[in-house]
C-alpha cells in the first residue's frame, strides 16, 4: 500500500483535519494507507481448506475341491469405487461312482462380496466385506459284484478371501497434522488383516478408541487402510459346513469432520478459529478519550520546542496486516499540526483489547529525527498501550457460535470442545481496513465414545 506522511499541513487540511470527530467521522481527511513496508506481520495461520477424497477398490479370490480332485480357484480385482463380486463352486464325482441312487455329491461353494461406500458430504470413505464358504461332505454307496456295498464318503473343502483398499488423500495446511478415525466391525471373528500405511506401505502407529482405531498422520498427503476377511470351510468329521464373515471399515478425518460441522478451517495445531470484529471508530474514540487534554510535552522535564502544550486533537485507527496503525493529529498553539503515524501490535488482557508495543511509521523519519516529536510520540504511544477497549461481547459471541457445533461426530466418536478459555492468535487482515479482526481459537477435546440421549 502507498502511504503519504502529513508533515507540515496546509490550513486548509489541517482544518478538516481538526473539524473532524474524534473517531476519525470526516473521511476525506483520513490519513493514507501507512506504507508496506511498516506492516506488522500476521501471527495468524493462514486459512486452509481441509479436503478429503478416496477411491475404494475390492478385490479377492475363491477356492474349493470336491471329491474326485476337482478344484476352482479364481483371484481378481475390481474396479475403484464399483461393487465387487466373486464366486467359485464345484461339485464331485460321487454320482459316476455310485451305486445305484443312493449318493449325494460333495460340493463346494465360494461367494466373496466388497460394496464400497463413499460419502463426499460427511467426508468419510469405507467398504463392506462378505466372505462366505460353504462346503458339504459326498456320499455314495461302493458297486458290488451283485449288489451295492458299503457306503463311501469324500470331502471337500472351500475358502474365500475379500480384501478392501481405501485410498485416502488428506489436503491441508502445511505441517498440519491430522487423525484418521477408522470405524471398524466384524474383526474378532475368522481370519483377518488390517493395514494403515502411507503410500509407501511404510505402517502407521494405531490406537484402539471405542469400535475402531486411530492412527495420527503427520500432514496432508496420501494413505491407504487395507482390510481383508477369509472364510474356510473342511466338510470332513461333518456332512455339511459354512463359514459367513461379515465385516466393516469407515474411514474418517478429524480436521475434515471439524471444517464440516463448524464452517471453519482448523489452523494447523487443530485448533478452531472465530473472529471478534471490532469496528476500528469504536476504537479510535477509546483512544480519544483516553487522550483528551493529555499534552505529553506539558509537565517538565517535557519534550522543549514548540509542542509543550500540543494535544492530540483526532485520531484514526485502521487495520493494518497483523497490528494496526493508528494516526495522531497533534497540533498546539505554536506547532502546525502535524500527522503522527504510530504501529502497534494487538495484544488481549482480560475481556479487554490492548494497542501495544506502538512505534513511528519507520518513513516517518522527519518526525523520528526531531526530539520533540519523537519523545512526544513515545508518550503518546505509552498511554495508548494502557488504554483497553472491551471486546469480551464480540469475543463470546464468536465463542458461543462455534461452541454450538460441538459435540462433532467422528465415526464411532465424539469431539467435544475444550472447557478452557479460547487462545488470542492475533489480529487477521481484512478488506475493510476499519475494522479489526481479532482472532481467537477453541481447542477441540480428546474424541470420546457418544453419550446416548435418553
Amino acid at each position: 500500500m502507498i502511504h503519504t506522511i502529513v508533515r507540515h499541513l496546509p490550513i486548509a487540511v489541517a482544518a478538516a483535519f481538526l473539524g473532524c470527530s474524534a473517531g476519525g467521522g470526516g473521511t476525506s481527511a483520513a490519513p493514507a494507507p501507512a506504507a508496506a513496508s511498516a506492516t506488522p506481520a500476521v501471527r495468524v495461520p493462514p486459512a486452509v481448506e481441509p479436503t478429503f477424497s478416496a477411491t475404494v477398490t475390492g478385490n479377492g479370490w475363491v477356492d474349493g475341491t470336491v471329491g474326485g480332485g476337482a478344484r476352482y480357484f479364481r483371484e481378481t480385482g475390481g474396479t475403484a469405487n464399483q461393487p465387487f463380486d466373486l464366486r467359485g463352486s464345484e461339485l464331485g464325482d460321487e454320482k459316476d461312482k455310485a451305486c445305484g441312487r443312493d449318493w449325494r455329491p460333495s460340493e463346494a461353494r465360494s461367494i466373496v462380496t466388497v460394496t464400497p461406500q463413499i460419502d463426499p458430504v460427511q467426508r468419510t470413505a469405507g467398504f463392506t466385506l462378505n466372505a462366505d464358504a460353504t462346503s458339504t461332505r459326498g456320499r455314495w454307496r461302493e458297486k458290488g459284484v451283485l449288489t451295492c456295498t458299503t457306503v463311501s464318503r469324500s470331502d471337500a473343502q472351500s475358502a474365500s478371501m475379500a480384501r478392501g483398499l481405501i485410498a485416502v488423500t488428506l489436503g491441508g495446511p502445511v505441517g498440519g497434522r491430522d487423525r484418521l478415525f477408522i470405524d471398524t466391525t466384524g474383526f474378532s471373528i475368522g481370519e483377518w488383516a488390517f493395514r494403515v500405511s502411507d503410500t509407501g506401505g511404510n505402517p502407521l502407529a494405531t490406537e484402539r478408541l471405542g469400535t475402531g482405531m486411530v492412527a495420527e498422520v503427520p500432514g496432508p498427503g496420501s494413505y491407504e487402510v487395507v482390510a481383508s476377511v477369509t472364510a474356510r470351510a473342511a466338510a470332513a468329521a461333518r456332512d455339511s459346513i459354512a463359514q459367513r464373515l461379515r465385516a466393516s471399515v469407515r474411514v474418517a478425518s478429524l480436521r475434515n469432520a471439524i471444517a464440516a460441522a463448524t464452517g471453519r478451517y482448523p489452523t494447523p495445531d487443530m485448533q478452531v478459529p472465530f473472529d471478534a470484529v471490532i469496528p476500528t471508530p469504536e476504537i479510535s474514540s477509546s483512544i480519544q478519550r483516553a487522550l483528551a487534554n493529555y499534552q505529553p510535552c506539558g509537565t517538565k522535564p517535557g519534550c522543549a520546542g514548540k509542542v509543550f502544550d500540543a494535544a492530540v486533537r483526532a485520531v484514526w485507527v485502521r487495520s493494518l496486516g497483523g497490528g494496526a496503525a493508528i494516526d495522531l493529529v497533534f497540533a498546539g498553539t505554536k506547532r502546525t499540526p502535524i500527522n503522527i503515524r504510530l504501529i502497534g501490535e494487538a495484544e488481549i488482557r482480560g475481556d479487554s483489547l490492548y494497542l501495544t508495543s506502538a512505534h513511528l511509521d519507520p518513513s516517518q523519519r522527519d518526525i523520528a529525527g526531531k526530539r520533540d516529536l519523537a519523545d512526544a510520540s513515545a508518550k503518546l504511544a505509552g498511554r495508548i498501550a494502557a488504554t483497553g477497549y472491551p471486546i469480551g461481547g464480540q469475543r463470546q459471541e464468536g465463542e458461543q457460535a462455534v461452541r454450538s457445533r460441538f459435540p462433532i461426530p467422528w465415526g464411532a466418536v465424539c469431539v467435544g470442545a475444550a472447557g478452557t478459555p479460547p487462545a488470542f492468535l492475533g489480529l487477521r487482515p481484512v478488506a475493510d481496513s476499519t475494522a479489526l479482526a481479532v482472532v481467537f481459537a477453541l481447542a477441540p477435546e480428546p474424541a470420546r465414545p457418544c453419550s446416548r440421549s435418553r
